[in-house]
């Protein structure tokens, strides 16, 4: 066997078997540029919003928050004056409550209604239930985009997680058109399934049109605006892929450290290790020779 011959054999069969998770990063990440390309996301969330619950039991909303949006810097934090919170409203009609927010978006209005029960309890600290399932009543500009489909949420959050992984709202502006957009998503299914999932866009624009589109997981793979949008917003309980059900992962020493990363550098320095030996160094000693 000619010097060289083996570590590029070797080489060679560590590239191949490093190539197929190679092949799906790379290709997450040429969607992911391509999209972030296409569309500036930021995600809308409240913060503020306080509540007061009476001995009586009575509660209500004792300071209404203001709208902030996070863009692509995480540690950004800033006032958005084409979205404003004008009004939270909490209230109890028997032994239900009762949370509405209304959003105005370029003067189109947009109202957030959710309902739950409350805990029987001597205690008023203790009215709220840690979670609640029940349909949210979107309406925009007087017209009902109710889903019959319920989410479940915090009850006692009133700020931006209270529908962590189950909706959120993103503004969209597209680089191409110069359009801006609201983008309301919704989650359904079972928390912790992606491939039971379906998913729900409200779209709306700056002069009141609304577009809606429903798709489950399947259909989401092969739209790639889809993915980001969720991801931006957290509507997933995990990281999607664009092309598979979730990228995150808790890393090991095997995955991604040793293999692929390091099979992948050690196949590389082997062929060309043995390339040189192989091919370059026996060419220039028949040379000399």
């Amino acid at each position: 066997m000619k010097k060289g011959t083996l570590p590029f054999v070797i080489g060679i069969i560590l590239l191949i078997l490093s190539f197929p998770p190679n092949f799906l990063n790379i290709r997450e990440f040429f969607y992911n540029q391509l999209v972030h390309k296409q569309y500036e996301m930021d995600k809308v969330t409240v913060k503020g919003t306080n509540y007061f619950i009476e001995d009586s039991g009575n509660i209500g909303i004792e300071s209404v928050g203001i709208v902030v949006f996070e863009g692509e810097n995480p540690y950004r934090d800033v006032t958005n004056h084409q979205i404003q919170l004008e009004g939270a409203h909490l209230k109890r009609v028997g032994q239900e409550g009762i949370f509405e927010q209304t959003f105005n978006f370029n003067n189109q209005i947009i109202i957030m209604k959710d309902q739950f029960p409350l805990n029987k309890t001597s205690d008023p600290i203790h009215i709220f239930p840690e979670t609640a399932s029940f349909p949210i009543e979107i309406t925009i500009n007087n017209r009902s985009f109710q889903d019959t489909k319920p989410i479940t949420f915090q009850p006692r959050d009133f700020e931006g997680g209270r529908y962590n992984y189950q909706l959120g709202l993103l503004l969209i502006n597209n680089r191409s058109t110069k359009e801006e957009s609201l983008l309301i998503i919704q989650r359904f299914g079972k928390w912790w399934s992606i491939e039971e999932s379906q998913w729900k866009f409200i779209w709306v624009s700056k002069n009141g049109e609304t577009k809606v589109e429903t798709f489950n997981n399947t259909e989401r793979k092969k739209v790639p605006y889809r993915t980001a949008f969720i991801n931006e917003a957290m509507v997933t309980p995990t990281l999607l892929g664009y092309k598979r059900d979730a990228v995150m992962y808790y890393p090991t020493f095997f995955h991604p450290l040793l293999y692929p990363w390091l099979t992948t550098l050690l196949g590389l320095l082997l062929t060309i290790f043995g390339f040189i030996r192989r091919f370059l160094y026996s060419k220039s000693l028949k040379s000399i020779d």
